[in-house]
C-alpha cells in the first residue's frame, strides 16, 4: 500500500508539473505529419478510414502506422486538431512509462538486492521519479509528433518486462517438464512478440530491443551458460569477442555505405556527423546531469560541426571519453551491475539516431529511451547514498534532487505553454539557432510584426548561410507585407539555388508555400516558378525531382500557364509512376477546360497506376470518375438546350 500511494502521488505530481504546457502551440514537424495530413481527419471509426490514416505518410522505413493511427483516433475523439487533447494523450503515455520504468527498475534491482524488497522498492520508486520529473523527458510530451518516441518506448519497456517474465518462467520450470515449461513461458513470449511489433511500427527505435534485452538478461542471469561461454578467459574467449566486434564493425560499414547518399541533402558529411555526435552525446549527458534551463531547447542547430579530430579540439577527447565510458560500463557489470547497466543502456539507446543515419545533428527527444537506463542508475545511486545518511539528511537530499528536476520541468512547461513566449525563449536561450529564429519570425509575422520577422529571418540566414529555406520564408514574409526584396537577399538565394542541393528543411519550406498557393499565397506563384526553374536546371543532386516538377506545375497553374503546367505534371509522373497527384492535377485541368476525352484518358492512366501504388486512391478515383460523368452529362444537356433554341 505504501508503494501504491507513493506511485499515485508521483503520477499526480508529474501531471501537475506538465499541466502549464498542455495549451502550447503545434511545433515544427507537427505541421507536416499531423495538421497537413488529411488522412488523419477521420469522421468515423471505419476500418478503411483508419487503415488509410495509419499508412498515410512515410516517416520511416516501416511508415510508423501505429503512431499515425493514434493521431487519427486523437482527432476523432477530440473532434478536431485540439493541441491540448493531443498533448494530454502524450502526457498519459508518459505517465504509463513512469509506471513501466518503476516495474523494470524493480525487476532489475534483483541483480543488486535479490533478498531486500525494501531496497528494491526504494530504487524503483526513485528511478521512476527521476524519469517522471526530469526536464529532458519534456519534448516527447509537449511536442506532439514525438509521441512516436514516447509510445515506442512504452512498447519497448512492456516488451522487456514480458520477455523477462518468460525468462523467469524458463528458470523456474524443470527442463524435463516441457509442457509446464511451454505453458508458463509461451504466453509471455507471445505478448513480448506482439508488443515488439507494435513498437517497431510506432518507431524503428524499437529494433534496439536486440541489444537492450540481452543487456537486461546479462544483468539478471550472469551465470547463464551462454554468458559464461562468451566471457570465458583465455585465447578462445578473446577470439569470440573479437569476432563479435568485427561483425558489428562490418555491419556498421555496410549501413554507412547504404545511407551515405542521404547526406546529399545535409550540410554535413557522414564523417562530420560521426565526429560531431561524439560531442553531442556528452552534451546530452550534461543535460541529464546538470539540467540548466537555458541549455534546453527544441532545436540544437547551434552546435558547431566537427570537421576533423581536432576541429573543434573537444572532438578527440569526446571520442576517447565515450570509448572509456563504454569500457567502464562492461567492467562495472560484474562489480556494480546497475552502474554498468546505466552506461551501456544509454549508449545502446543512441545507436540508431546518433550514429550513421543522416538525421539532424541533435534533438532532445532522442534521449527518451536512452535516459531510462540513466534514471535506473541514478535511482540505484540515490538509494545507496540515502540509505547511509541520517534519515533527515537522506530526505533532504531526495527533496533537493527531485525538487530541482520538478521545478525545472515546470518552468520549461510554462515556457512551452504559449506560442509567443515559447518562441521568444527559444531565441533567447539559443541566439545562434537559425531554426529557432525562423520559428520566431513565423510567430511575429502572424502578429503582423513584419519588420521584426524579417530581422529574425535575416539573422537565421547569417547563422545558416547554406539553408535556402530561410530565404524562401523571407520572400513570403516580405511579399505578405508588400515590401521589396533587398538585392543582396535575391543574389544570395540565386547562388544557393544554382550551387547547393536543397536540405530537408528547404524542401519542406517549398512544399509549404506550394500548398499555400491555392489558398492565400497566390502572389508567390512567380517567385515559386523562378526558384523551381532555376533549381531544377542547376547541376546539383536533386533529392526528389518528381516532387519539384509537381510543385512547378502548381505554380504554373496559378500563373495561368496551362500547357507549361501540363508538361510539368507529365514530367513529374514520368519520374515517379507511383506518384498519382500529377495525373489528378492534369485531369482537373482537362475538366476545367471541358476536355472530357482527355480527362477520361487520364482517369484510365490513374486506374492503371493505382494498381501498383503504395497507397491506393480508390475513393479519389471514384470521385474523379463521378465528376467526369457529371461534367459530360452537364455538357450534353447544355448542347441539347442550345439545339432546341
Amino acid at each position: 500500500m505504501h508503494q501504491l500511494a507513493a506511485l499515485s502521488a508521483l503520477v499526480a505530481i508529474t501531471a501537475f508539473t506538465y499541466s502549464p504546457g498542455l495549451g502550447g502551440p503545434w511545433l515544427f514537424d507537427d505541421t507536416t505529419n499531423i495538421l497537413q495530413n488529411a488522412s488523419l481527419r477521420v469522421q468515423r471509426l471505419a476500418l478503411d478510414d483508419l487503415w488509410r490514416a495509419a499508412w498515410s505518410l512515410e516517416s520511416g522505413p516501416l511508415k510508423r502506422p501505429v503512431a499515425y493511427l493514434s493521431f487519427a483516433l486523437n482527432h476523432y475523439f477530440a473532434n478536431g486538431y485540439s493541441a491540448p487533447a493531443f498533448k494530454a494523450t502524450n502526457l498519459a503515455i508518459h505517465l504509463v512509462n513512469v509506471l513501466l520504468v518503476y516495474a523494470l527498475a524493480r525487476r532489475l534491482a534483483g541483480a543488486t538486492w535479490p533478498h531486500e524488497a525494501t531496497s528494491r522498492n526504494r530504487l524503483a520508486l526513485l528511478a521512476a521519479a527521476v524519469f517522471a520529473l526530469h526536464p529532458l523527458a519534456l519534448s516527447p510530451v509537449l511536442y506532439v509528433v514525438q509521441r512516436m518516441a514516447s509510445l515506442s518506448t512504452l512498447f519497448v519497456l512492456a516488451t522487456l518486462l514480458c520477455a523477462l517474465k518468460a525468462r523467469e518462467a524458463l528458470v523456474q520450470s524443470r527442463p524435463t517438464d516441457r509442457t509446464a515449461l511451454l505453458g508458463r513461458a509461451a504466453p509471455w513470449v507471445l505478448a513480448a512478440s506482439l508488443l515488439a511489433l507494435l513498437g517497431l511500427f510506432t518507431k524503428e527505435n524499437a529494433a534496439l530491443l536486440a541489444l537492450l534485452y540481452p543487456l537486461c538478461d546479462r544483468l539478471l542471469y550472469p551465470q547463464a551458460p551462454y554468458w559464461r561461454w562468451l566471457e570465458r578467459p583465455g585465447r578462445s574467449g578473446r577470439v569470440t569477442r573479437f569476432t563479435l566486434w568485427l561483425a558489428a564493425g562490418l555491419c556498421a560499414a555496410l549501413l554507412a555505405w547504404k545511407v551515405e547518399p542521404g547526406y546529399a541533402a545535409r550540410p554535413f558529411t557522414l564523417l562530420e556527423r560521426q565526429l560531431t555526435e561524439a560531442r553531442v552525446l556528452w552534451f546530452y549527458l550534461g543535460l541529464f546531469a546538470l539540467p540548466r534551463i537555458d541549455a534546453f531547447g527544441l532545436y540544437h542547430d547551434d552546435i558547431a560541426l566537427s570537421t576533423s579530430l581536432l576541429s573543434p579540439w573537444t572532438t578527440l577527447p569526446a571520442l576517447l571519453g565515450i570509448a572509456a565510458l563504454v569500457w567502464l560500463g562492461f567492467r562495472l557489470l560484474p562489480r556494480a551491475p546497475l552502474a554498468g547497466f546505466a552506461i551501456l543502456w544509454f549508449f545502446a539507446g543512441h545507436l540508431m539516431e546518433s550514429t550513421l543515419i543522416p538525421l539532424e545533428i541533435a534533438h532532445e527527444h532522442r534521449n527518451y529511451l536512452p535516459m531510462v537506463g540513466l534514471c535506473i542508475g541514478v535511482g540505484w545511486a540515490l538509494a545507496r547514498v540515502t540509505a547511509r545518511l541520517p534519515r533527515r539528511a537522506g530526505a533532504a537530499t531526495l527533496v533537493l534532487v527531485l525538487g530541482v528536476l520538478g521545478a525545472t520541468t515546470t518552468l520549461r512547461a510554462w515556457e512551452w505553454g504559449e506560442s509567443d513566449r515559447f518562441y521568444r525563449y527559444q531565441v533567447e536561450h539559443h541566439p545562434e539557432s537559425a531554426q529557432s529564429r525562423n520559428d520566431y519570425a513565423s510567430e511575429l509575422a502572424k502578429r503582423r510584426r513584419y519588420a521584426d520577422a524579417l530581422a529574425q529571418l535575416r539573422a537565421a540566414q547569417q547563422a545558416a548561410p547554406h539553408e535556402a529555406g530561410y530565404y524562401f520564408n523571407y520572400y513570403l514574409t516580405a511579399r505578405t507585407a508588400g515590401l521589396q526584396i533587398p538585392d543582396d537577399v535575391q543574389a544570395e538565394l540565386a547562388d544557393l539555388l544554382r550551387e547547393q542541393p536543397l536540405s530537408a528543411f528547404g524542401y519542406r519550406a517549398l512544399e509549404t508555400q506550394s500548398q499555400c498557393l491555392r489558398k492565400v499565397c497566390t502572389f508567390m506563384a512567380a517567385d515559386m516558378t523562378h526558384w523551381l526553374t532555376t533549381y531544377i536546371s542547376a547541376p546539383v543532386e536533386h533529392r526528389d525531382r518528381s516532387q519539384l516538377e509537381f510543385m512547378l506545375g502548381l505554380a504554373h497553374i496559378e500563373q495561368g500557364s496551362v500547357q507549361q503546367a501540363l508538361n510539368a505534371f507529365e514530367r513529374s509522373f514520368t519520374l515517379d509512376p507511383h506518384y498519382l497527384h500529377p495525373l489528378f492535377e492534369q485531369a482537373n485541368i482537362f475538366m476545367a477546360l471541358g476536355q472530357w476525352d482527355n480527362a477520361e484518358f487520364n482517369l484510365q492512366r490513374l486506374q492503371a497506376a493505382n494498381q501498383r501504388a503504395p497507397v491506393r486512391q480508390d475513393k479519389a478515383l471514384a470521385d474523379l470518375a463521378a465528376a467526369i460523368a457529371e461534367g459530360r452529362q452537364r455538357e450534353t444537356r447544355h448542347h441539347g438546350t442550345d439545339t432546341e433554341s
